[in-house]
C-alpha cells in the first residue's frame, strides 16, 4: 500500500478490530484495498479516486484472478468505502456507486463420493496415537455441521461433551455453535482422549487445552490439511481438502430433505444465501445419480 493511503487504511484497521473481525478477514481487507491504492496515479489517494480509477482496477483484477478473487475484492473495496462514508471521511456517493459487482460464476466445487469418504476412514484404522487422531478428526468432519479445519484445529480439550454426544465449535465470525455426535464419533473420540492423556504434548503451554495436536505441537488448519491429504494417499486417492467434507456433509442433509434452518445453526452459516449455494453447487451431482437410478436408456 502506499505512504499516501496507510494512515486512512490504520484508521480503518482500528475499526475492523473494534469489530472484532479476525486477523485473517482483515488481512483479506488490506489485500483487496491494497491492491487498488497501489494502482492509483500520483497525486490521487484512496479517499480522492474516482470511479474510472476504480472501474480500471477491477477490469485488471479480473484479468488476472479467479472470478471468486475479483468478486471477493469488489466487495472488500465496496465496504470500505461505505465505511469511508459512514465515517464521514467521504460525502456520497463512493467512487463504487452505481458499478456492476463482478459475478461469481457458477463454478462447482469437487464434492467427495461416498466411496472416497469410507476409504479415507478405513485409511486411518490403527492403533498408534496418529492413528487414533487422525480417526477422531476425519469421524467429526463427516458429522453434520462439518467444521471448518480452523474449527478443527482450534477445538478446546472440553469441546466434546461425550456424555450429551455432542461437540462445542467456537466458529468463524464469533459464531459459537454445538453440533451431535454419532456413536462412531463417540468412540473415535473416546478412543483418542485414552491415547492422547499419555503424549507429552498433552501437558505442553499451548497445547495442553487443545483436543488435537501434532507431534511438534499447535495445529492449525495447514496441519489439518497435510494430515487429510496424508490418509488420502494411504487410501489411494486424490487428495480431499478439509472444506469438501461439509459440502459432503451438506449434500447429505439436503439430500434427505434437512431442514434450512436447521442447518444454518450446524453450519455455521448466517445467511440462507450459503445452504442455496451449496445446494446449487451439489445439485448436479444428484441430478447424475437419480439418471443413473431411474436407467432410462436400459428401458429401451
Amino acid at each position: 500500500m502506499r505512504e499516501c493511503d496507510e494512515q486512512v487504511w490504520h484508521m480503518y484497521e482500528r475499526d475492523l478490530k473494534a469489530e472484532d473481525k479476525s486477523p485473517r478477514t482483515i488481512a483479506n481487507y488490506w489485500y483487496a484495498v491494497s491492491s487498488l491504492s497501489e494502482t492509483l496515479p500520483d497525486g490521487t489517494d484512496l479517499l480522492s479516486a474516482g470511479r474510472g480509477h476504480v472501474a480500471d482496477w477491477l477490469a485488471g483484477i479480473g484479468e488476472r484472478c479467479a472470478r471468486s478473487t475479483h468478486a471477493t475484492y469488489a466487495v472488500n473495496v465496496r465496504t470500505f468505502y461505505g465505511h469511508m462514508i459512514g465515517s464521514g471521511f467521504m460525502d456520497p456517493p463512493h467512487p463504487m456507486s452505481g458499478l456492476a459487482a463482478p459475478d461469481r460464476g457458477d463454478t462447482i466445487m469437487r464434492c467427495p463420493f461416498e466411496d472416497e469418504i469410507t476409504a479415507v476412514i478405513a485409511a486411518c484404522e490403527g492403533r498408534g496415537w496418529r492413528d487414533r487422531r487422525d480417526m477422531a478428526m476425519v469421524r467429526v468432519l463427516c458429522e453434520a455441521g462439518t467444521p471448518r479445519a480452523s474449527e478443527l484445529a482450534a477445538l478446546p480439550l472440553e469441546a466434546p461433551d461425550l456424555r450429551h454426544d455432542s461437540l462445542r465449535i467456537d466458529g468463524k465470525g464469533n459464531l459459537e455453535r454445538v453440533i451431535p455426535l454419532g456413536a462412531k464419533s463417540c468412540r473415535a473420540l473416546t478412543l483418542w482422549l485414552r491415547a492422547r492423556k499419555d503424549l507429552p504434548q498433552a501437558s505442553r503451554p499451548g497445547t495442553a487445552g487443545r483436543l488435537f495436536f501434532t507431534r511438534f505441537g499447535m495445529m492449525s488448519k495447514d496441519s489439518v490439511r497435510r494430515i487429510i491429504e496424508a490418509r488420502c494417499q494411504l487410501a489411494g486417492i486424490a487428495p480431499i481438502p478439509p472444506h469438501a467434507f461439509r459440502r459432503y456433509t451438506y449434500d447429505k442433509w439436503d439430500g434427505l430433505d434437512g431442514n434450512e434452518g436447521a442447518a444454518m445453526k450446524l453450519w455455521g452459516w448466517r445467511t440462507p444465501e450459503m445452504p442455496a449455494l451449496y445446494g446449487k453447487q451439489n445439485a448436479g451431482r444428484r441430478a447424475v445419480s437419480h439418471g443413473r437410478a431411474m436407467s432410462i436408456g436400459d428401458m429401451i
